[in-house]
């Protein structure tokens, strides 16, 4: 295979500029990359990666075996157009297959998985927030200040806060208690005085500690929320990048004083009035439904230490002479979306987890076929004791 390669820049590091490789595939799923221990001997080694350096790369086969052989020219990377003809950036490139009768070209398929269809909602419940910054916490930068510090939380519209949540961890190897408070938002900053206060309990440990108000706070456009940091018991909640920068105010002396600007990464979650939703169980896939490999369809959000049914079929439109979606009865809202033809029944995790292994044998047949894929758990939320997640559909790519 020889692509038609632009010129480069005799100063660049790397003189490729467009990357197409060569791969070659035996008939039992043995692999070679153009040019792979050709610098070494007259044959090519199996294994090993894409040639990157050469716009040429060659494949030479000892004894090949009898059967289908797959010659694959992969565009990795084309930065720079070589075939002008056509208004797309795309490459030129020959290629010479030696040996066999040619019996047509497979061309690529994507594999892919998607979720399709809705599932309904069982009885595990989350917080959720109507404010947020960098709410997955980080690294710690290890600041401590001797007043204290609010963070900008820009406006959410008409709420009411029962609380907050402050990435942060102590200072003293225990657990302390430190004034957290919130303001609202005046001409320049914070204002002077708090309209709510309570207790942060922070513990050694780096995470997301909890404050909640007695009764809570309406608020109709930005405010603050912060620690008294003054004694030095806790750090600064400002994270490592690549969190997101935020406003801060600090004053030296606490409940009074003029507050000063600092620009810092912090990390803080507001919970509001009717921030708790319930889950449905979440599918998703690691890795993808390619020839001669295995995926792994998941569950996530169910009911811990339950029953989780994983079903595979063919089809998202028929089963057995009905048809699909197949409302679930005593279930509103749940739906079977997809064809039982293969169950797996296993239990789900105390955080509600699953995981069910698919492999894709290695057999050209199966390219382009969609696979389909959904969860059912027993919950007792209804009257059938069962909820199901949206359904996937697996695309078998090679």
């Amino acid at each position: 295979m020889h692509h038609a390669e632009p010129a480069s820049n005799p100063a660049a590091a790397t003189q490729l500029v467009n990357n197409l490789s060569l791969k070659v595939t035996a008939p039992n799923g043995t692999t070679w990359w153009g040019n792979r221990g050709l610098e070494q001997g007259n044959f090519s080694l199996t294994g090993g990666a894409e040639d990157d350096v050469n716009p040429i790369e060659c494949v030479i086969v000892q004894n090949p075996q009898a059967g289908v052989w797959h010659v694959d020219v992969m565009a990795t990377l084309i930065v720079q157009d070589s075939h002008v003809e056509t208004p797309q950036v795309d490459a030129d490139y020959g290629l010479v297959v030696r040996g066999g009768s040619g019996q047509g070209v497979q061309p690529p398929v994507l594999a892919t998985f998607e979720q399709f269809g809705q599932g309904c909602a069982g009885s595990v419940q989350q917080l959720s927030y109507c404010a947020q910054l960098n709410a997955s916490g980080g690294s710690l930068a290890g600041t401590t200040r001797s007043d204290e510090v609010v963070y900008m939380v820009p406006s959410v519209g008409s709420e009411q806060v029962v609380g907050f949540d402050i990435f942060t961890r102590s200072t003293t190897g225990g657990t302390v208690q430190v004034p957290a408070r919130l303001y609202t938002l005046e001409t320049s900053g914070p204002g002077a005085v708090p309209i709510a206060s309570t207790v942060l309990t922070v513990g050694p440990t780096p995470g997301f500690y909890t404050a909640t108000f007695a009764t809570p706070v309406p608020v109709d456009s930005s405010f603050y929320i912060g620690m008294d940091s003054s004694a030095g018991t806790v750090l600064v909640s400002d994270t490592s990048l690549p969190a997101t920068s935020g406003l801060a105010y600090t004053r030296a002396t606490p409940l009074s004083g003029s507050w000063s600007l600092l620009v810092l990464r912090p990390s803080w979650r507001i919970h509001c009035v009717g921030g708790i939703q319930d889950l449905v169980p979440d599918l998703g896939s690691v890795g993808l439904p390619v020839l001669n490999s295995t995926y792994d369809v998941t569950l996530a959000d169910a009911l811990g230490s339950s029953l989780a049914i994983s079903m595979t079929g063919l089809s998202n439109t028929t089963h057995n002479g009905a048809a699909l979606p197949f409302a679930l009865p005593d279930a509103p809202g749940c739906d079977l979306l997809v064809a039982p033809d293969v169950t797996q029944f296993m239990v789900t995790t105390p955080g509600g987890g699953a995981s069910a292994a698919l492999a894709i044998p290695n057999n050209v047949g199966f390219v382009g076929a969609a696979i389909f894929h959904q969860w059912a758990v027993l919950d007792a939320v209804n009257g059938l004791g069962m909820v199901v997640s949206a359904g996937g559909i697996a695309t078998v790519g090679n």
